[in-house]
């Protein structure tokens, strides 16, 4: 399992623990689509994007952040100011249970290890429906974690032997019968 779904499936999980106000278990470790029949008000837990660079060589270890996505959806019929108030107290609920932990619980895998979790943003997106009010709040979080590269060695040689092979040369310096080996890559 990929780490960022594993991080998705365990925030999920603390926001499902958190019993948020009204929201139970309406919590999803994926972004809905079908919004106009889901149950309101509920959360969605999806990434947008990660970045990454090396940061150890043996074992190689990537250093990683994650753009993690808390989406919160709730409808009002009425247009009477509370829509907002309202999402903004299930968001405050939602920061309060990732923030609590910034580790975000513990992960079975032992080929990565979150460093930290930060609040980065929020977006609003207000959806005049037909029989009512809809509201979308995005709240961004950034996850900091390591990664372990979990490629097998035997994996490893399987797949420099796909793109690379070994061409035997003979020696040139004096009367050896060494061979030296010309390395190729074959895309």
């Amino acid at each position: 399992m990929h780490f960022r779904k594993q991080i998705r499936n365990g925030v999920t999980q603390i926001l499902k623990d958190a019993n948020i106000n009204r929201v139970g278990s309406n919590v999803f470790p994926f972004k809905l689509m079908d919004t106009e029949s889901q149950e309101t008000p509920s959360i969605a837990v999806y990434t947008v994007s990660e970045t990454g660079s090396k940061f150890n060589e043996s074992p190689r270890m990537h250093d990683r952040d994650l753009t993690l996505v808390i989406e919160v959806r709730d409808k009002h019929p009425d247009d009477d100011g509370t829509l907002p108030d309202n999402v903004d107290d299930l968001a405050n609920e939602i920061e309060k249970a990732i923030l609590d932990d910034p580790f975000l619980g513990t992960f079975e895998n032992e080929t990565f290890i979150i460093e930290d979790t930060v609040y980065a943003s929020t977006s609003y997106q207000f959806d005049d429906g037909d029989d009512e009010y809809i509201m979308h709040q995005s709240i961004n979080f950034t996850v900091n974690y390591k990664s372990q590269d979990s490629i097998s060695l035997d994996e490893l040689n399987a797949l420099r032997e796909a793109h690379y092979s070994i061409k035997p040369q003979p020696a040139t310096i004096g009367d050896s019968e060494d061979f030296t080996g010309i390395v190729t890559y074959e895309d």
